[in-house]
């Protein structure tokens, strides 16, 4: 399978899937294109579908939020995320995870959604679980994340103490990782990474990132790529600040040739300890 052939191939698995939501809506709200996982889901057919705004298909309670992303996907220019509840035919909710492009030069959204229901099932079956889990995730020195398939940010922790830059300034695209990383680091990285992108694989680098207060940083960055049906889904990774370590090795170059001179000293020293013993022991 050639290069194109594979790349036509990774599209209809991921537009066919059933855990992916695609869709393109006008800005109006109206549903120009739906693939089979609104059907196959939420049991309504496309011409239902193409007849519905897509609000018809939020909870109620969603619906604020929703709008407000609508109406932001129709003047900007940025990918933004968010979490919503869609509505079954039969009434039952689903919880997805939305990442969406507004491509205002054509008057329409383009939405990828994932099912994170039965995530969330499991967050409600253990009380209080996110909750312990946020001081333990806040208190570990790494930043965490996951990278979407389209380079967007979906889930991102502890990045302040980092690079500066808050969590929520990432997942609302305001920033992006790529533009902090230091020029001089930045073909290398994107070279390597590439790798990530053709088998489940796992990478550390380590590269320089400039903090929003202008300070260079060096950075281990830990990540391993995932991928369901032969198809790349994202990059999990740790993130590291070494800068500490790095200074430290800096250093210990720096002084490993007057280390190197006084070693000769101390066994110079040693010699002329001896050679006097010699001659004590000799006037005895």
């Amino acid at each position: 399978m050639n290069f194109d052939e594979k790349n036509t191939h990774n599209h209809q698995v991921i537009v066919s899937s059933p855990e992916n939501f695609i869709f393109i809506a006008g800005t109006d709200g109206y549903f120009k294109y739906a693939n089979s996982a609104f059907e196959k889901i939420l049991g309504y057919t496309t011409d239902e579908l193409l007849s519905k705004p897509l609000l018809d298909l939020i909870h109620p309670d969603d619906h604020t939020k929703t709008n407000e992303g609508l109406k932001k996907g129709s003047t900007g220019n940025q990918t933004f995320n968010f979490e919503s509840r869609l509505l079954h035919k039969n009434g039952s909710v689903f919880h997805l995870l939305w990442s969406v492009t507004p491509l205002p030069r054509n008057e329409v959204i383009y939405g990828i959604g994932r099912d994170i229901t039965k995530s969330n099932e499991v967050d409600n079956r253990l009380p209080g679980s996110k909750d312990k889990r946020r001081p333990l995730i806040d208190n570990i020195p790494v930043m965490a994340y996951r990278a979407n398939p389209d380079w967007s940010v979906g889930v991102i922790s502890n990045s302040e103490p980092i690079c500066g830059y808050n969590p929520d300034e990432f997942l609302s695209e305001n920033v992006s990782w790529f533009e902090l990383i230091h020029p001089d680091d930045k073909s290398s990285v994107i070279k390597d990474v590439s790798k990530l992108l053709e088998a489940p694989s796992e990478l550390i680098q380590e590269y320089r990132i400039i903090a929003r207060d202008g300070i260079v940083h060096f950075i281990r960055d830990h990540k391993k790529s995932f991928f369901k049906d032969d198809v790349f889904q994202g990059i999990d990774g740790v993130v590291t600040d070494i800068s500490q370590q790095k200074q430290q090795s800096e250093d210990r170059k720096k002084m490993k040739p007057g280390l190197n001179r006084l070693r000769k000293w101390k066994h110079l020293v040693l010699w002329l300890e001896a050679l006097l013993m010699t001659s004590i022991t000799s006037c005895r």
